[in-house]
């Protein structure tokens, strides 16, 4: 009797041993599939361009190319004894996280300060923002703008909580990106790190979409007004009475038949707001260009511009006859960029045209196609041909550099949006813990009935 009681307790104990090693490698797979919720992606590394400066912003040189705090104007440094009390919940595994000693000090201020990175000619750059909470509470709650361009409002971090946040600028007429930190409501301004990575031409050469919004018919590569949601066509009669007086020297600028329409709301007959959704967006990430300004010689326009939810453009006024291209770093949205237009003080929101690009990674590979001249035997054409190759890479800065100097472009901006807590990794590594884990239960099973049928002999 004790022996069957004592045979039913180890029967018990092994049941129990397996079903705990199948929750447990339940528990492990549902991150996986997505059971804890999707997390927000990031830029991946192997999808960036070259990154021309990394400033540890507060502290000093370390490894990984970020060098001493540099460039600023204002502000404090503010160290912690390490990470044991400066500490990011979420930065193992967040994709564009720097290395931790970055995290260890920031510049803040409960007024403003500046960053303003020199030397900056030619080409359009993407600054990437380490910002955050990095203690338990919160002391955030500020403003950034990006050469006066207003890219993130009343910014208040979740407490030990990692931000990435990318935006596309472009330099000023002195060749310089100014950052600006402004704190809000008796709270501080603060940032970890600033990367600036160049954006060539050739980055934005795999364009996916574009619309002539506001257009009847297709015009030099831009569709008919497609994936609208409201708002009202107007169309001039031509570049006598919609014109742009910086068209032909604006970075980015369409045909000029372009701009002889638009899509906006209008005073009081329509709402106050349009929209436009783009759907099958389903790589990591997107450029999004606008093409805004004022056509005629008046003002008539002020608006706020939301990218996916996030605020992207506020109180925009842009100034007669002036043409502003802004270009934003987009992530999806369940496969779809939605673009939200709303006007302000009766006034009206306004859109010329909308490009979508998938940054184009390989262009970045162009010169190591040229050693291909090394496999072919023909000595007398290889040596025209590889100069070709080479030029193609000198032609993008000097096509830039003429835009770069045009004073009515502002410096465009993106969509500030919170790093991802998953890597690929990681995940690889746990799929391999759960399949030793499920794969030793099998086993356990295996030889536990085999043995009890043994006995039972």
């Amino acid at each position: 009797m004790n022996k069957h009681v004592s045979k039913n307790k180890v029967s018990r104990i092994m049941l129990k041993t397996v079903i705990t090693l199948v929750l447990a490698a339940a528990l492990l797979a549902l991150p996986l599939a997505g059971g804890f919720g999707g997390a927000i992606i990031t830029i991946k590394a192997e999808a960036l361009p070259e990154r021309v400066v990394a400033i540890n912003t507060g502290g000093d040189e370390i490894d990984g190319g970020y060098i001493a705090d540099e460039y600023f104007d204002g502000g404090e440094t503010f160290h912690s004894d390490g990470a044991f009390w400066f500490n990011f919940d979420n930065t193992p595994g967040t994709e564009g996280a720097a290395p931790d000693r970055i995290y260890h000090s920031n510049r803040q201020s409960d007024e403003s300060f500046a960053y303003n990175i020199p030397n900056l000619a030619g080409n359009r750059y993407m600054v990437r923002l380490h910002l955050g909470e990095a203690v338990d509470a919160s002391f955030r709650n500020y403003n950034v703008e990006i050469n006066g361009n207003r890219v993130i409002s009343n910014f208040v971090p979740v407490p030990n909580s990692l931000y990435i946040m990318d935006f596309v600028a472009e330099p000023n007429d002195s060749d310089i990106i100014n950052i600006y930190f402004e704190a809000q409501e008796g709270q501080t301004a603060n940032v970890f790190a600033i990367e600036l990575f160049a954006l060539p031409d050739s980055y934005y050469s795999d364009r996916v979409i574009a619309i002539n919004t506001g257009g009847h018919e297709e015009v030099g590569g831009y569709i008919a007004d497609e994936y609208y949601d409201g708002g009202f066509v107007f169309h001039s009669d031509g570049a006598f009475w919609f014109n742009f007086e910086n068209a032909d020297t604006t970075y980015g600028a369409a045909p000029i038949p372009i701009y002889y329409s638009n899509r906006q709301t209008n005073v009081p007959e329509s709402d106050e707001f349009f929209s436009y959704i783009f759907p099958n967006m389903n790589e990591d990430m997107y450029i999004v260009r606008l093409h805004l300004g004022e056509a005629v010689d008046g003002s008539f326009r002020n608006m706020n511009v939301d990218i996916n939810g996030e605020r992207v453009i506020s109180s925009f006024v842009p100034e007669p006859n002036t043409l502003y291209i802004r270009d934003f770093v987009v992530r999806p949205d369940s496969g779809n960029i939605e673009i939200y237009f709303e006007q302000l003080e009766e006034m009206t929101a306004n859109i010329f045209a909308i490009e979508i690009f998938k940054p184009n990674t390989e262009a970045e590979e162009e010169p190591l196609v040229e050693e291909a001249p090394v496999e072919t035997p023909d000595e007398a054409e290889e040596p025209e041909e590889t100069p070709e190759v080479q030029d193609e890479p000198e032609t993008a800065p000097d096509e830039t550099e003429t835009p770069a100097q045009a004073d009515p472009t502002p410096a465009p901006t993106a969509t500030p949006v919170p790093a991802s807590s998953g890597s690929d990794d990681d995940g690889g590594n746990t799929m391999i813990i759960v399949i030793v884990i499920i794969a030793a239960a099998i086993v356990i099973c295996g030889i536990f009935f085999y043995a009890k049928s043994k006995k039972n002999k």
